[in-house]
Order: C-alpha cells, then sequence, then structure tokens
C-alpha cells in the first residue's frame, strides 16, 4: 500500500487530463446517512468512465486498495476514519438518459431520481422502488426492492469495471441475484452505468402509485439519521417482528437508538459513534439469537479503516 503523499502525486497527475476531482480529510459522517465515522484521508470523485477506469488502473498498479461509496445509505463508516481512498462517482457516471423503454442510468445516479425521470417519461416498473435512499449501482449491488419488486428484475445489462480486466459488458442473465445480495462488484469493482428494461404505462396511474409508495414509506419508516433496516428477514419471518418481539424498540448506546416505530431501524442521534451503531446491532442479533433461535444477518455493512467489513459475532 502506498503512502498518502505518493498517492496524491500520482493522482493529481492524472488530474491535470482527466475529469477527477481530490479531496483531503473528509469528514464521512457527511457521506453516509446515519451521520457517523471520522475523517477519510482522500476522496477521489471520478466524473467520466474514462477517469474512473484510469484510476483504477493506476490504483491497481500501485496495489493500493480502495473503497467505492455510493450514497452512504447503507454504510456504517468507522469512527477511526478511511486510511485508503475512497472514490465516487460525479458527472456522467451520476446521469441517466431515458429512451423509449427503459433508462440507462450511471452507477451514481440518485436512484430515487431515476425513478421520477422514468415515471415522468410514461415508463412504468420502477414506482415499488420510489424512495428507496442511495445509487443505482449501490442498489444492483445489493439487488435493493420493495413491495415484491427487486431491482434485478428490471436489469437488461451492466457495465463493469474490474481492476484486473478493465470495462466489460455483464448481461442480466450472467448475473447471480438473490435476497439483498447480487454478484455484481461489491470491493474492488465499481457499477459503471445500468441499463433497466421498463414497460409504457399511464402517466397518471404511474404518478399516483408513486404518491402511495411515498406516503407509505413516511409513515412506516422514522425520520432521523438512519440507514434503513439494519437486517435482512430471514426465510418465512421479518427481522421487524423477531425484533420487536424480544424488546429492542427503544434500546440505546450512547448516541445510537432502535427506532420505537420499526425495531429493525437504528437512529442516530448527535455526537452517535460507529462503535455505538455496531454494539447496538450486537445486542439486537444477539437478543433475537437467544430467544428465537434465529442468527440475523447484516443488511448494512459495517466497515473498518480499511474498508473491510466487520463481522456482528
Amino acid at each position: 500500500m502506498q503512502s498518502l503523499q505518493t498517492l496524491l502525486r500520482g493522482l493529481r497527475e492524472l488530474g491535470r487530463r482527466l475529469p477527477i476531482e481530490l479531496h483531503e480529510r473528509v469528514e464521512l459522517r457527511a457521506w453516509t446517512s446515519l451521520k457517523v465515522g471520522g475523517a477519510a484521508d482522500l476522496m477521489v470523485r471520478c466524473n467520466t468512465p474514462e477517469a474512473l477506469s484510469t484510476v483504477v488502473g493506476t490504483l491497481g498498479e500501485m496495489e493500493q486498495p480502495f473503497f467505492v461509496l455510493g450514497g452512504g445509505t447503507n454504510v456504517v463508516a468507522p469512527d477511526a476514519g478511511l486510511r485508503i481512498p475512497v472514490l465516487t462517482l460525479g458527472g456522467s457516471l451520476a446521469g441517466l438518459e431515458v429512451d423509449l423503454d427503459g433508462v440507462v442510468a450511471g452507477g451514481g445516479a440518485n436512484l430515487t431520481q431515476v425513478c421520477r425521470a422514468v415515471a415522468r417519461a410514461g415508463l412504468s416498473g420502477m414506482e415499488e422502488l420510489f424512495g428507496i435512499p442511495g445509487t443505482v449501482g449501490g442498489a444492483l449491488a445489493m439487488n435493493a426492492g420493495a413491495g415484491g419488486v427487486e431491482i434485478c428484475e428490471l436489469l437488461d445489462r451492466a457495465e463493469v469495471l474490474r481492476p484486473e480486466g478493465g470495462l466489460v459488458q455483464v448481461h442480466a442473465g450472467d448475473v447471480e441475484f438473490g435476497y439483498r445480495w447480487s454478484s455484481l462488484p461489491r470491493g474492488s469493482g465499481v457499477i459503471v452505468r445500468a441499463r433497466l428494461s421498463l414497460e409504457p404505462g399511464d402517466l397518471a396511474g404511474i404518478m399516483g402509485r408513486m404518491r402511495e409508495v411515498s406516503a407509505a414509506r413516511s409513515a412506516r419508516f422514522p425520520r432521523g439519521a438512519t440507514a434503513g433496516s439494519v437486517f435482512r428477514n430471514p426465510p418465512g419471518d421479518f427481522a421487524g417482528r423477531l425484533l420487536e418481539a424480544t424488546g429492542c424498540k427503544g434500546l440505546r448506546v450512547g448516541g445510537a437508538r432502535v427506532s420505537q416505530e420499526h425495531a429493525n431501524i437504528v437512529v442516530t442521534d448527535r455526537g452517535a459513534t460507529a462503535a455505538d451503531v455496531l454494539e447496538l446491532a450486537r445486542i439486537m442479533r444477539r437478543r433475537v439469537r437467544e430467544c428465537a433461535g434465529i442468527i440475523l444477518e447484516p443488511e448494512v455493512r459495517f466497515i473498518d479503516e480499511m474498508g473491510q467489513e466487520i463481522p456482528l459475532s
């Protein structure tokens, strides 16, 4: 792994000819929905596929690991911050183009904005996903879903950047999907853009359904700094039901607390730490294991200062 100064020299050289932005000591709490975490030593914003490919290739040549940060809605950033470069997607990598029967969206495109854009174009299929926070790339990596619809059902193809193989086209049939999981890259790979296939529909009906989904979501999920569901639903049951049955609502560790409205959601107060959230999640998981004999798997990602996932056990 390279020193920070060596990385900066190499990336600044790239920045003279490519649309990238370099920022030092970036507070991750400002980039994550839970509002916890320390500072990242270096954040690199790539604004075109060429810039992203060159940056990832350069980091690979340096044998330098990195962490890809999308909307920050499904990650608990460490209090110690991140010692490896954080890559974010901007410019055309966060844009979208609607066509007659679908949309091509950058991996960094906001999922809710994509839902809104296709709805205005009279295209149906994404209504149930409206309001899910985060980016298209993040949604595909975890196969986000709601209301019986998963984003994998809409995928036509994706363009993926693999450090060892460059940009490749991946068709939906070549991707493995499961409940809140997909074989699309997490970690060292990057989802550059994706095409989602949709169907023409009645504009009034599409917009009306989106309003219903938005209202239901607002009623079901608490306001405040959250990362949505902490745990995945186990087969044949609901994590929220199990957590509520074991008395988790209202539990608190430091500045992190389990919502009174939804037992599978943690809300953070000002001054909360990632350590608070991690310990609270461990207590929640332990209660369900001891009372129901079920081991809940996390839906959010707890990471350490090298971007590696922290196990709850």
